[in-house]
């Protein structure tokens, strides 16, 4: 009996260090934007592919395979201007946390994620609200 739990604890424990290795692997490699979300006080606003585009709008997630990251957008002014930045990066089953080091201070970000046909969802709620935001990326 002491054998079998042991050995039931044993292919435990490489399937799910398994997962956390593949789970890595899925999120590896350059996501493009198609899709963005924003819920704030429960009105929601939306903006497609086609929108996006429309707006010339540009974020591309780099998830390296060192769990370094990089982050090229213009989403954050109306000017529409080109920045980069760049921390780490680590995930766990649903959560994918990102450390950004721009200029003098560190922000921490903790998304929770899903894969699903390429298609990665990166979900973010503001602290103590129902605030919300939810990007759709595609494998560039």
């Amino acid at each position: 009996m002491r054998i079998k739990f042991q050995l039931f604890i044993i292919v435990l424990f490489i399937v799910f260090t398994g997962c956390k290795k593949s789970d890595k692997t899925a999120l590896q490699g350059t996501w493009k934007i198609v899709e963005f979300r924003m819920t704030i006080n429960g009105k929601e606003n939306v903006s497609t592919a086609k929108t996006l585009n429309k707006a010339g709008a540009v974020w591309d997630l780099n998830l390296l395979d060192d769990n370094k990251f990089r982050q090229n957008f213009n989403m954050s002014n109306p000017q529409m201007k080109m920045h980069t930045e760049e921390g780490t990066w680590k995930s766990t089953a649903d959560s994918l946390f990102i450390e950004i080091a721009a200029d003098s201070i560190k922000i921490d970000l903790n998304y929770s994620y899903l894969i699903h046909n390429d298609t990665l969802q990166l979900t973010l709620v503001a602290p103590q609200s129902e605030n919300k935001v939810i990007s759709r990326f595609v494998r560039k």
